[in-house]
């Protein structure tokens, strides 16, 4: 039991870390094709969805 408590742990964590860096990454590649202005409503975008996303995650697990 501890062991697939562990193995799941590494997991998590290797797909969080992956999550976020690929997540950076194309954030930091459309937000320099698109300029500027447009670049930075993007990034408030991705921001606000992201709140959202984990509001309502937050929402499913209290209900659940």
């Amino acid at each position: 039991m501890i062991k697939e408590i562990f193995s799941d742990g590494i997991f998590s964590l290797f797909n969080k870390i992956c999550y976020f860096g690929f997540k950076t990454l194309a954030i930091i590649l459309v937000t320099r094709s698109l300029g500027e202005q447009v670049g930075g409503d993007f990034i408030f975008l991705v921001g606000l969805l992201e709140v959202l996303r984990v509001v309502t995650d937050f929402g499913v697990d209290i209900f659940s």
